[in-house]
């Protein structure tokens, strides 16, 4: 059973394309004259294959999926749909030294163990939230899977959507793309958390736009608090929560989380209004395990 409402966007979603490499003075773009580094292969229109594979460095990330057992990772950009900016990353690994394979060839797998996909969008919020709207030069995260195949996977591992289980880089890879979003001088980054645990992993750098789901959020985390992350994910999926403690049944909700990276978005986040809408919402929602929650979260995690 689908237990999830409608999205109802607070955000205007309309594409209005990237922008565009060619500055004001005239400046050429990088694959007008580079040749066989074409838009499709350069993420943004900016980043290659060595572009990407040094930032991982950088932050550490490769040398993380080293630790995990692998040789090192293969880039692989498709980025030809401005509006579906692609970049998978598949593990090489060591057939003779590593232990956990999977596939015909283990140095040349076929399952990814990161898949992203971005764009960048001009959005406006909604004028129910913000008197005065204006277009915002938003990083948009459409979907990010961060997966180790190589492991063998109890199902009682798994968080709700998950085949494998995690890799543990959450935090590098946000902050690459934080960085990303300081470098291409955007003014936020955008998502739309598909499940309540990718909602709650966000909320350290996140915020939802419409104060009445950050505050359903923080309502959530208090009362579940008792709870680890993989129960309160399958607690939610499953429908074991209770909302109001009127017998409703908590529906997971979709809605823009944004992460401000401008004088005005982070002024509105930090404003009396919107604090004070989000309290106001936190105290009156109340979450409750429905009758035998725990014993049947009991049978599915670990």
């Amino acid at each position: 059973m689908d237990w999830r409402k409608p999205f109802r966007p607070f955000l205007d979603m309309t594409y209005l394309g990237v922008p565009d490499l060619t500055s004001g003075e005239g400046l050429i773009a990088l694959d007008d004259f580079v040749p066989g580094r074409g838009r499709g292969r350069l993420l943004l229109g900016t980043y290659g294959e060595e572009e990407i594979l040094d930032a991982l460095a950088r932050y550490g990330i490769r040398e993380r999926l080293r630790k995990l057992g692998f040789a090192d990772v293969r880039v692989c950009i498709d980025a030809a749909d401005p509006d579906h900016q692609q970049v998978r990353f598949f593990p090489v690994l060591d057939p003779l030294n590593h232990h956990r394979q999977f596939g015909e060839c283990a140095a040349d797998s076929t399952e990814f163990i990161a898949d992203i996909i971005l764009r960048e969008a001009i959005l406006s919020p909604s004028e129910e939230l913000v008197s005065q709207p204006r277009p915002f030069n938003f990083l948009v995260i459409q979907w990010i899977c961060l997966q180790n195949p190589t492991e063998s996977t109890d199902q009682r591992d798994l968080l709700p959507g998950q085949r494998y289980i995690g890799l543990g880089l959450g935090t590098e890879v946000m902050e690459m793309l934080i960085n990303l979003s300081h470098v291409r001088h955007l003014e936020g980054i955008v998502n739309r958390p598909e499940f309540v645990h990718n909602a709650l992993l966000y909320s350290r750098y996140f915020k939802y736009l419409n104060p009445e789901s950050e505050g359903r959020l923080r309502a959530l985390q208090r009362d579940l608090g008792h709870l680890n992350l993989r129960q309160v994910a399958w607690a939610v999926e499953k429908g074991w929560v209770r909302e109001d403690c009127d017998g409703t049944f908590f529906r997971w909700y979709q809605a823009e989380q944004v992460w401000p990276n401008s004088d005005e978005l982070n002024l509105y986040f930090s404003g009396e209004d919107y604090r004070r809408k989000v309290e106001q919402i936190r105290e009156k929602a109340r979450y409750e395990l429905d009758d035998g929650a725990t014993e049947k979260l009991a049978e599915i995690c670990n």
